[in-house]
């Protein structure tokens, strides 16, 4: 888990942090690199933000053409919404930090 991306959108609000892309896409092709290094040849990575979708694109066909591995990116969201996942008050006031991206990333780390 990489707890700091690209939010420079939400900047009005108190305590966000974000990196320039440019830093981000060096940053983790350099870790799919290193795991690489070490063996690894399949990586799925799991986005739970819309402002690293780009990002992670680029990242991952880096190391498709770099390390010769099979790097793919997905979303969370990609596979819809289930009714009932989110409470009202989620829903209302957005799901960054909420129950479901909170539990999603204790899960995936």
């Amino acid at each position: 888990v990489q707890a700091v991306g690209k939010s420079n959108e939400h900047l009005h609000a108190p305590g966000t942090l974000t990196l320039p892309a440019a830093t981000l896409i060096e940053a983790w092709t350099e870790f799919g690199l290193s795991v690489a290094r070490a063996g690894l040849r399949k990586l799925i990575v799991v986005n739970s933000h819309g402002g690293n979708e780009e990002i992670m694109g680029i990242m991952t066909r880096e190391l498709r053409v770099r390390a010769k591995m099979l790097a793919v990116k997905t979303s969370w969201q990609r596979f819809g919404r289930p009714a009932g996942m989110y409470t009202e008050l989620e829903d209302r006031h957005g799901i960054h930090g909420g129950d479901v991206e909170t539990s999603l990333m204790l899960h995936f780390r």
